[in-house]
């Protein structure tokens, strides 16, 4: 595998990652209510444990697209 297409890899991953953080982000913003009735029918937790789980989901989500799409592709485009 090529420089250009690892980093055409990478992008692309970085896109759909960030399409996806977005989706789910504005999915949990908007539909909070629904979101957390389900959640609290599949887990049993109450509500505030719910939304901290959502939060947490978000917070780690961006850190490992950060880390495993963004950080690699940026370098590469660095060393490219």
């Amino acid at each position: 595998m090529t420089l250009d297409q690892l980093t055409a890899l990478f992008g692309w991953m970085s896109l759909i990652n960030l399409v996806f953080f977005i989706f789910v982000s504005l999915f949990v913003m908007f539909g909070k209510g629904w979101v957390t009735r389900v959640q609290m029918r599949f887990t049993g937790l109450d509500e505030a444990a719910c939304m901290r789980m959502d939060l947490e989901f978000l917070s780690r989500y961006k850190l490992f697209f950060f880390m495993f799409n963004l950080a690699p592709y940026l370098a590469l485009r660095l060393v490219g």
